[in-house]
């Protein structure tokens, strides 16, 4: 008897999940042992309708489907062939008057309340030094005029000034930001011509990014990171006004917090003139109380609670490999993709 196979893997069913992730472990470098009763795509992976989906989905799933996105549009230079990938988009049908109503009115937005909870729940509170410093530092840095706003955070931040622990980055004209100690490090080079009163030694293990010295292109990107962890959606023009800084120079940095999945841009308030940045946790905050106020109309496919960065997003189908599979069961929709009428008929059925 010969041995036994021995891999490093053993995954059994040989559907889309199955196959992709023994493709792509192959491609690491790791051995796999793939196990399908019948013909690999044969069940549900070769009828199903074919969605590769990104309308509609739960906020925090949206990064994950980004990428799967891009994994799609590069199936064909992965695997040698023509994959049959065809991208499409959905169409949303009202028969009545109502759900004509239901499309139009604002169908985009999350609940407005919602979006206040969170952006309250968001902005640090401080009741003494050490909350203060805490919060200065989540923000990494606050102008004078909303020190003002907030009860007795200009004597808190007056007594952590002399105590060493923060200071004033003066930009000129007047213009003022209150920093930490631990945020210094990278508000210098956000800020070149800026001047520090009173000046601070800083601390060896805070003067580098790892271990490089910070350069503006990165101070910016983590000086974002900081503010949008307490605030709630925002137009990258307010952003850009509340930190002093070009417009263009923070799509630049908020793009990069984009790339890394940390924010999301979309149209999420209600009425909103223009796209708007936030933070990906708070925004799938949002969107949690905005279920939780919408009640029974907020069902993943009801149109009143779609957010706008679910319904920009394309939603793209593929055609069933198994119509190409000697043997095998054709898909459902087989017929309906011969004749053009049923499949648009098909289409408004699926999407209404």
């Amino acid at each position: 008897m010969s041995a036994s196979p021995q891999a490093d893997v053993l995954i059994i069913g040989g559907g889309i999940m199955g196959a992709s992730t023994a493709f792509f472990l192959r491609k690491r470098g790791v051995s796999v042992t793939l196990l399908e009763r019948g013909l690999v795509g044969q069940q549900a992976s070769g009828v199903n309708f074919g969605n590769v989906r990104r309308q509609g989905r739960f906020l925090p799933q949206l990064p994950l489907a980004n990428r799967a996105n891009e994994i799609w549009y590069k199936l064909n230079e992965l695997l040698g062939e023509d994959a049959e990938f065809l991208p499409t988009g959905h169409l949303r049908c009202a028969y009545d008057a109502e759900r004509e109503a239901l499309l139009t009115d604002d169908m985009s937005a999350l609940d407005a309340g919602a979006i206040e909870a969170v952006a309250n729940e968001a902005w640090p509170p401080a009741r003494n030094a050490d909350e203060m410093q805490e919060a200065l530092t989540q923000l990494a840095c606050i102008s004078r005029d909303q020190a003002a706003a907030n009860n007795s955070w200009g004597d808190l931040l007056s007594a952590l000034a002399a105590g060493g622990r923060v200071t004033r980055l003066h930009l000129g004209a007047g213009t003022e930001f209150w920093v930490p100690l631990e945020r210094l490090a990278y508000l210098q080079p956000a800020y070149l011509d800026a001047v520090a009163a009173p000046p601070l030694a800083m601390l060896e293990r805070l003067a580098l990014n790892g271990d490089e010295s910070w350069t503006r292109d990165a101070a910016l990107v983590e000086l974002l990171r900081a503010r949008l962890s307490g605030f709630g959606p925002q137009p990258a023009a307010a952003v850009a006004s509340s930190l002093e800084l070009p417009e263009s120079t923070v799509v630049i940095a908020l793009t990069q917090l984009e790339s890394e999945g940390y924010v999301m841009r979309g149209l999420f308030t209600p009425q909103a003139a223009g796209e708007e940045w936030c933070e990906r946790q708070l925004l799938a905050r949002i969107h949690r109380y905005t279920i939780n106020t919408c009640g029974a109309r907020s069902s993943p496919s009801s149109a009143r609670t779609s957010c706008a960065c679910c319904s920009s997003c394309t939603c793209l189908r593929k055609r069933s490999f198994k119509d190409r599979t000697r043997g095998s069961k054709r898909s459902p929709n087989w017929r309906a993709s011969k004749r053009p009428h049923a499949r648009r008929k098909a289409n408004c059925w699926r999407h209404v």
